[in-house]
Protein backbone atom coordinates (compact mmCIF):
# COMPACT_ATOMS: atom_id res chain seq x y z
CA UNK A 1 0.00 0.00 0.00
CA UNK A 2 1.11 3.78 -0.38
CA UNK A 3 0.50 7.28 1.51
CA UNK A 4 -2.91 8.71 -0.69
CA UNK A 5 -2.33 12.19 0.64
CA UNK A 6 0.12 13.72 2.97
CA UNK A 7 0.17 11.67 6.14
CA UNK A 8 1.14 12.10 9.64
CA UNK A 9 2.35 8.37 11.40
CA UNK A 10 1.79 8.08 14.67
CA UNK A 11 2.76 6.89 18.42
CA UNK A 12 -1.05 4.93 19.01
CA UNK A 13 -4.03 4.55 16.67
CA UNK A 14 -5.16 8.16 17.72
CA UNK A 15 -4.87 12.11 16.04
CA UNK A 16 -4.34 12.90 20.18
CA UNK A 17 -0.96 10.64 20.11
CA UNK A 18 2.27 12.35 18.76
CA UNK A 19 3.39 11.90 15.20
CA UNK A 20 6.70 10.11 14.63
CA UNK A 21 6.94 11.23 10.68
CA UNK A 22 5.15 13.00 7.95
CA UNK A 23 4.74 10.77 4.83
CA UNK A 24 4.33 12.45 1.27
CA UNK A 25 1.68 10.87 -1.37
CA UNK A 26 3.17 7.78 -2.85
CA UNK A 27 5.68 6.52 0.21
CA UNK A 28 5.52 2.90 0.51
CA UNK A 29 3.68 1.23 3.50
CA UNK A 30 3.77 -2.35 4.49
CA UNK A 31 0.81 -3.58 6.41
CA UNK A 32 1.30 -4.62 10.14
CA UNK A 33 -1.77 -4.62 11.68
CA UNK A 34 -5.41 -3.09 11.48
CA UNK A 35 -7.05 -1.93 14.96
CA UNK A 36 -11.00 0.22 13.44
CA UNK A 37 -9.85 2.40 10.97
CA UNK A 38 -5.96 2.60 11.73
CA UNK A 39 -3.23 0.21 10.18
CA UNK A 40 -0.37 -0.05 11.93
CA UNK A 41 2.76 0.02 9.17
CA UNK A 42 6.18 -0.11 8.43
CA UNK A 43 8.11 1.76 5.88
CA UNK A 44 11.83 3.06 5.27
CA UNK A 45 12.42 6.71 5.87
CA UNK A 46 13.87 8.63 2.97
CA UNK A 47 16.26 9.93 4.41
CA UNK A 48 18.43 7.77 6.60
CA UNK A 49 17.02 4.42 5.06
CA UNK A 50 16.09 3.26 8.73
CA UNK A 51 12.83 0.96 8.90
CA UNK A 52 10.39 2.49 10.90
CA UNK A 53 6.63 1.57 12.09
CA UNK A 54 3.48 3.85 13.28
CA UNK A 55 -0.05 3.95 12.87
CA UNK A 56 -1.78 6.01 9.80
CA UNK A 57 -5.57 6.77 9.54
CA UNK A 58 -6.63 4.01 7.16
CA UNK A 59 -8.53 6.11 4.55
CA UNK A 60 -4.70 8.52 3.76
CA UNK A 61 -3.27 5.52 2.29
CA UNK A 62 -4.17 3.45 -1.15
CA UNK A 63 -3.58 0.26 -2.56
CA UNK A 64 -0.19 -0.34 -4.58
Amino acid sequence: MAVARTAHVRELPTTKSRSRDKLAPGHLLELRDVRGDWFQVRYVDGLSGEVRSGWIFGKLTVPK
